[in-house]
């Protein structure tokens, strides 16, 4: 049995937790207990990191934030940790650029589930986050939950969806987005398919096999 802690900005986020701990967890043919979750605004993360890292020497804090405008991972994970010496059992993970982008690394799944065009869907590429070596990551020209929402959903056949996802009178998702979307996390997405589009995502499902 494995316990942990989770934190992550959203309910997606949230979710996204889950599904990769329980990937993880049946890899290595364990149980895992969640003793609980904390959604914290990306803003506020940093705010609370000392006491997530400090909470990870009872059990292990597994965080999930979003790369967002920074230009590479190590650079937010320094500006986060900001000279506190990080636990071994604090995993910070940082999707690039969002969970979306690593949702939308399974391409044909994410088409499918949510009737877009998989064309429409940026193809992965190499870019470098820090590092000397080159990563796999997803191809956004801006946030990849924008693109999705703004551009990519114009191509959904599903009306109903496409009704359920759009933004409204000037906000950032549609009014039922994570009702929509957090089925196809815990039901539809191929993580083995998303990993290899996404060093981000595997490096994170990585960390948490060693953990367990």
């Amino acid at each position: 049995m494995l316990d942990v802690y989770i934190v992550g900005e959203d309910a997606v986020t949230i979710r996204i937790l889950h599904r990769i701990i329980t990937f993880c967890a049946n890899i290595k043919h364990v149980s895992v207990n969640i003793l609980a979750e904390f959604p914290v605004r990306g803003g506020k993360i940093k705010e609370a990191i000392e006491k997530y890292n400090n909470l990870s020497l009872t059990s292990p804090v597994i965080l999930l934030t979003d790369l967002d405008n920074i230009s590479c991972a190590p650079m937010l994970l320094a500006n986060l940790l900001n000279g506190i010496a990080k636990n071994q059992q604090f995993l910070i993970n940082i999707a690039v650029d969002e969970a979306e982008a690593w949702l939308m690394a399974d391409r044909l799944g994410f088409s499918k589930y949510f009737c877009v065009d998989i064309n429409a869907i940026p193809l992965p590429f190499q870019t470098k986050q820090g590092g000397r070596n080159y990563c796999t990551e997803m191809n956004f020209s801006c946030k990849s939950s924008f693109d999705f929402t703004h551009r990519i959903l114009q191509t959904c056949t599903n009306e109903a969806i496409k009704s359920q996802l759009q933004p409204k009178n000037g906000a950032a998702k549609g009014p039922e987005y994570n009702s929509i979307v957090t089925p196809f996390i815990s039901e539809k997405w191929n993580i083995d398919v998303a990993r290899k589009n996404s060093n981000s995502l595997d490096r994170m499902i990585r960390r948490i096999i060693s953990l367990i």
